[in-house]
């Protein structure tokens, strides 16, 4: 899992580069993450809940970095992960040169990157991290 300080650093880099003016703030109120808009204020910040089982900072901070971008489906529709969305997460993706995850759980993101449409099952994450800390554990494996 990273650290807190390893979100902090793959956001300033990305936002940066991307030209984002989105703030990183820390919640264990969201299940993974989300852009959250502060539309009284005037600012907009990518939460990110530090407790989530999640992987590689860069594909959620992209991800909702491009809720800031998108189109108003979210506003006008209520789906935020409209092909709109899909489209500026697929360039944001190609600008910063970061390698497309093999699988996501959003569909209309599966079609325009051409990667697996695929729901996560916890547990199964939890199956692939233990292989991944314990070898051994795999059946036919070399001792």
């Amino acid at each position: 899992m990273p650290t807190t300080e390893e979100w902090a650093r793959v956001h300033a880099d990305l936002t940066r580069g991307l030209r984002l003016p989105c703030k990183l703030r820390f919640s264990s109120l969201w299940k993974v993450g989300a852009h959250d808009w502060n539309c009284n204020l005037g600012k907009c910040d990518i939460v990110v809940n530090p407790f989530a089982d999640f992987r590689v900072p860069a594909h959620l901070i992209l991800h909702e970095g491009a809720h800031h971008y998108s189109c108003p489906c979210l506003f006008l529709y209520g789906k935020g992960h409209c092909r709109h969305w899909a489209r500026v997460l697929c360039d944001m993706y190609k600008e910063t040169g970061i390698a497309l995850p093999h699988a996501t759980g959003f569909k209309e993101f599966a079609r325009a990157a051409g990667i697996v449409h695929k729901i996560f099952d916890p547990s199964e994450a939890l199956q692939m991290q233990a292989i991944a800390d314990n070898p051994q554990l795999v059946e036919g494996a070399d001792a």
